[in-house]
């Protein structure tokens, strides 16, 4: 599926993931491992990247400061392969919300918008 999102993949989630390939993705090992939130922050907002992240420091980020879009991945203890599937069945979803959302809360229930790009 072809869009024009390019994404920040955060440390905490693996860098071979299938769904994670390409030329519209960077993995933060590649930028460096050691980074802190500022610094992945940073660079996503100055490149106009998409953080995909577990971690709930970039959601509350994104809550006090909506500059940079933050895809907030909550599906608890999850193996690859359920993974896989799940992207499977989600993927395209989460993309057709990327345009309405700053920040995207994603459990294995719901796709929420929780900060809409326009307000």
């Amino acid at each position: 599926m072809s869009h024009p999102y390019r994404f920040l993949i955060d440390i905490n989630l693996p860098k071979f993931f299938n769904y994670f390939q390409g030329p519209e993705f960077i993995h933060q090992l590649d930028l460096g491992p050691d980074w802190s939130d500022t610094l992945i922050w940073n660079y996503a907002k100055e490149n106009n990247l998409i953080i995909i992240s577990r971690d709930s420091d970039f959601f509350f980020r994104c809550m006090l400061d909506p500059s940079v879009k933050v895809i907030h991945l909550r599906l608890g203890n999850i193996r690859i392969r359920e993974m896989h599937m799940f992207f499977e069945e989600y993927w395209g979803t989460i993309i057709s919300k990327i345009d309405e959302a700053q920040l995207l809360e994603i459990t294995r229930d719901e796709i929420k918008v929780v900060i809409s790009s326009k307000s």
